[in-house]
């Protein structure tokens, strides 16, 4: 996870405490999608995976959406 310390002070530690926690529920996604049963689920939890990515840049994530396809 990649937080600015200026973002990190600046949203206050309710803020901080959502972010770790959704941080960790994208990872979550993650080993579920190596896990999925299906390309349909896999692609499910790939967009659900995206959709969590964009309200975590509210937050002040600043990871790279898909770093293993550089």
């Amino acid at each position: 996870m990649t937080v600015t310390d200026e973002t990190a002070t600046s949203l206050g530690a309710d803020v901080d405490a959502q972010l770790e926690r959704l941080v960790a529920l994208r990872g979550q996604l993650r080993e579920e999608r190596a896990a999925a049963v299906s390309p349909a689920v896999a692609r499910a939890l790939e967009l659900a995976e995206i959709e969590l990515f964009l309200g975590l840049t509210c937050l002040g994530y600043s990871d790279e959406l898909f770093p293993h396809e550089r």
